[in-house]
């Protein structure tokens, strides 16, 4: 056996201090597992409920785990996996390797954070099934919402507007796409013809 010491080899080596902050924040292996256990439960349409009767948890155990509160041990991963009709190693992929000596990203990826937010699958799916010109108006308008520029609905609702009212906006530039398309008639979406 080798006599060279590794960072494992004396486990009374001082470790650095952990504050009370640091201590709280999920470790980002765990927000990656987490937000990928989310997204496959959401991929297959399964409540937070039904996974955690198959994995013999409470559903607040598996929120914790989506959140990355709380770790995932490697037996209850493996459970996890089963239960998701995946493979271990699939919670993990896209995240970054930490022995590279290259930048690693410090925040989650962002495509996991959306497909994991509530509706993001669903909206994800539908993003998909979209014109160009439909994604283009979409894209503008969630960069619009995200940078605050674009809070129609909460002027809206401050103004004392009703529903009807708070569509407005999103009904005149459906219309506005409407005349934009050089689409058939019976393409055309009628915002007079909304149930």
């Amino acid at each position: 056996m080798s006599s060279t010491r590794t960072q494992f080899s004396n486990p009374s080596a001082a470790r650095p201090p952990v504050d009370a902050d640091q201590a709280r924040t999920p470790n980002r292996v765990d927000l990656h597992v987490g937000m990928r256990i989310r997204m496959r439960r959401k991929m297959l349409g399964v409540s937070q409920e039904v996974l955690a009767d198959e994995l013999g948890l409470t559903f607040q155990q598996v929120q914790k785990y989506e959140r990355g509160a709380n770790r995932v041990s490697a037996s209850k991963l493996y459970d996890t996996a089963r239960a998701l009709s995946t493979t271990v190693a699939w919670f993990f992929e896209g995240l970054a390797d930490t022995a590279g000596d290259g930048d690693v990203p410090t925040g989650p990826d962002p495509m996991l954070v959306m497909m994991g937010a509530p509706y993001g699958a669903q909206i994800a799916g539908d993003f998909g099934r979209l014109s160009n010109l439909d994604r283009s108006i979409v894209a503008g308008l969630v960069r619009r919402f995200a940078d605050g520029s674009g809070d129609l609905p909460t002027a809206a609702v401050d103004a004392g507007l009703s529903g009807s009212e708070l569509a407005e906006p999103f009904l005149s530039l459906l219309q506005a796409r409407n005349d934009v398309r050089a689409a058939e008639p019976s393409d055309v979406y009628d915002p007079r013809r909304v149930a």
